[in-house]
């Protein structure tokens, strides 16, 4: 079994919108810190968040969208690190990504299935936030 096309091609469009943000975020820590936008590039998301964070703690307009991205980061990571299984539901069968047994320090191993709502929701978090990054 395959996965539609039109859920490759959401695939597509969260796996740009990402990375769209993501060098908004390198340009707005240049501008925040003054660090080289060559060494920016080669941070991975998470540490760009964790820097993002530290830049912009404490403004009350800034920290908010620090908190955001951090946000598209952990879902990115799902992600990034899903497998392909087949999701069924309501008796169909359909191919799709799945995180399966997340482990984290509070709360019992978990899984995540990458569906189109689920990709829908993440391709518009990621696009507001493209254009609320100053």
């Amino acid at each position: 079994m395959k996965p539609d096309d039109d859920y490759l091609l959401k695939l597509g469009f969260a796996h740009y919108w990402f990375q769209y943000v993501e060098w908004g975020v390198i340009y707005a820590l240049h501008h925040a810190t003054g660090d080289d936008v060559s060494v920016l590039a080669t941070k991975t998301p998470r540490q760009l968040s964790n820097m993002l964070s530290d830049a912009w703690a404490g403004d009350l307009a800034l920290e908010p969208l620090a908190e955001r991205y951090g946000a598209l980061v952990t879902d990115r990571e799902h992600l990034a690190h899903s497998h392909p299984a087949t999701y069924i539901h309501d008796g169909i069968s359909e191919q799709r990504l799945r995180r399966h047994d997340i482990k984290y320090p509070k709360r019992p191993p978990t899984q995540i299935w990458i569906t189109s709502e689920w990709l829908d929701t993440f391709i518009a978090a990621a696009r507001t936030l493209n254009g609320d990054i100053p």
